[in-house]
């Protein structure tokens, strides 16, 4: 299949010549920076440089456009395609209409597009094998899901059809599992480096959570939620951390860890299958010869919640209590 790139960046310069490796033909080549769309044609087979935005005499079947979504209002309106070219947005977030109004805002093309999105963050300098990458593909007709199926299956083994949600929620959790995550292991490296020890201390725990997730057995945080009810203990952690960013998402880590620990113990409770309908039958009746026992203990667990959880003060316990009460009692 004859294809041509928009944008000579890190994305374009490997799914290019993974294309190409698989027996598609890459004709044209355009970047702003000329330089960097001559150093990429150089190491395919015919392609040349394109100097500007009007593919309209291309030869090529399909154009992947490899370029930040914020260039997006700038380039679209330029793009000019031959009448059945298949315009193709290599974007993890990038919305299809959106991208459609922006290149045909009359409608009046007969281009179809689609979305081509590798789950993966691509670097400058670092050799990346798309065949164990993920390709996302979303597509408007179905015409476009042939084509694009059909390359995607050139470059990996690892294929998935997506809609706009789906492949938006996949783009934040490639965040919060790479982005994000790095952020917390650069401010774990700060912390060692600071008393001069290697990243590799740590490194057997990284790699134990990682096996743990991936095989679908992740690490209770009920040992560390235990461990950080320690009042002083947490203070102190916190003084260690400099950037203030850092200390308050230090803080929403503990209150996540904590309420999801409770969480899981209240399901425990809820589930046990020790806990027969004979015995709820006991409770039950018991609650109804017992109300002013019963409404102690339920005052009590209401107050031990919010203190627990919320981290709330005993006076404000006490409070809340009276609020209980006063809504609860006034039915």
């Amino acid at each position: 299949m004859k294809i041509s790139f928009i944008g000579a960046g890190n994305v374009a310069w490997h799914l290019s010549q993974a294309l190409e490796n698989a027996g598609n033909s890459v004709q044209e080549v355009f970047s702003r920076d000329p330089k960097k769309a001559k150093e990429l044609s150089s190491f395919l087979y015919n392609a040349r440089v394109q100097e500007h935005l009007d593919f309209s005499e291309s030869t090529s079947e399909v154009f992947f456009m490899c370029i930040p979504e914020s260039a997006y209002p700038q380039v679209l309106p330029e793009l000019l395609l031959p009448k059945y070219g298949v315009l193709v947005l290599v974007s993890g977030t990038a919305q299809l209409a959106e991208s459609m109004l922006l290149y045909d805002p009359l409608r009046e093309s007969m281009n179809q597009i689609g979305v081509f999105f590798p789950v993966q963050h691509v670097l400058t300098g670092r050799k990346l094998n798309l065949s164990n990458t993920p390709i996302c593909v979303e597509v408007l007709v179905e015409e476009t899901e042939t084509i694009l199926l059909a390359l995607a299956k050139d470059v990996s083994d690892a294929i998935y059809l997506v809609n706009g949600d789906e492949r938006k929620k996949i783009h934040l959790a490639m965040l919060m599992a790479g982005t994000f995550t790095q952020q917390l292991w650069n401010q774990a490296k700060e912390l060692l480096t600071s008393i001069e020890l290697e990243p590799q201390l740590i490194q057997g725990v990284v790699e134990n959570y990682m096996k743990s997730f991936f095989s679908n057995h992740p690490i209770s945080p009920a040992q560390e939620a235990a461990k950080l009810q320690d009042g002083r203990m947490v203070m102190d952690q916190q003084s260690l951390i400099g950037r203030p960013e850092m200390q308050e998402i230090y803080k929403q880590m503990l209150a996540l860890i904590k309420s999801q620990s409770l969480d899981k113990r209240s399901v425990h409770l809820l589930n046990d299958t020790d806990f027969t309908e004979s015995q709820n039958n006991c409770v039950c009746h018991w609650m109804g010869k017992n109300v002013k026992e019963a409404i102690t203990i339920c005052i009590f667990l209401y107050a031990w919640r919010n203190l627990l959880v919320n981290g709330l003060t005993i006076i404000q316990c006490i409070q809340n209590v009276f609020d209980f009460l006063i809504l609860h009692l006034s039915v």
